[in-house]
């Protein structure tokens, strides 16, 4: 039984492309369900920080005996480099979860993050589609992204949780051109993992 607390299994995309076992979480929210990232510290020991605006979701967190540390901030103002200096981790860093409101602001965090010199294995990137919001952020951020030699290799990411409804396409998710990793779609990828509704355990509801 395969186990994931992210909303689309993002966490076990991060597992299954990262060569580095370090990560950065843009908007963090809850410690565990829909969480992109507690997998990877529970299970896969990596370690890294994470970024969460709201203050109340603090106590959520000390509740749930989170490891590696949460940062009450702004995620666009944020001081990511001297994060990753207090936190002994490299500049080149496994796993991005970039999941912050609007999808502007998710972009410019972006931004912020891969021009301060930060390199990513992957990356997933919330663009909010179904919303139909006035600019198309999922191709600036394959634009933008794509000088720094990164590609996008699933960029139709639905949301899992019962009703599935696939034409709310929220998330692209893209690799660095160092890591092997063949464009696809979501659906595509579940099933060429063997990951489906009778053999995975998502985490639902529990905050």
């Amino acid at each position: 039984m395969l186990k994931s607390y992210s909303q689309s299994l993002q966490d076990l995309f991060a597992v299954n492309v990262c060569k580095t076992k370090t990560y950065i979480e843009v908007g963090a929210s809850w410690a565990v369900a829909r969480n992109n990232t507690y997998l990877l510290e529970d299970l896969y020991n990596f370690k890294g920080f994470s970024v969460e605006r709201t203050k109340s979701k603090k106590e959520n967190w000390q509740q749930n005996k989170r490891k590696n540390r949460l940062y009450i901030s702004d995620a666009v103002r944020f001081d990511y480099i001297k994060a990753i200096k207090e936190n002994s981790l490299d500049m080149h860093i496994g796993y991005l979860s970039c999941d912050i409101e609007p999808p502007n602001n998710t972009f410019q965090a972006l931004v912020n993050i891969i021009e301060a010199g930060i390199s990513f294995d992957c990356i997933t990137f919330e663009d909010e589609r179904f919303e139909n919001h006035k600019q198309d952020y999922s191709t600036k951020a394959i634009e933008f992204l794509k000088p720094y030699g990164y590609i996008a290799v699933i960029n139709d990411v639905y949301p899992l949780y019962k009703p599935f409804d696939k034409t709310k396409i929220y998330e692209t998710w893209m690799v660095h051109e160092s890591i092997e990793f063949k464009p696809t779609s979501f659906e595509l990828w579940m099933n060429d993992n063997n990951i489906n509704e009778s053999n995975i355990q998502k985490i639902k509801n529990k905050y």
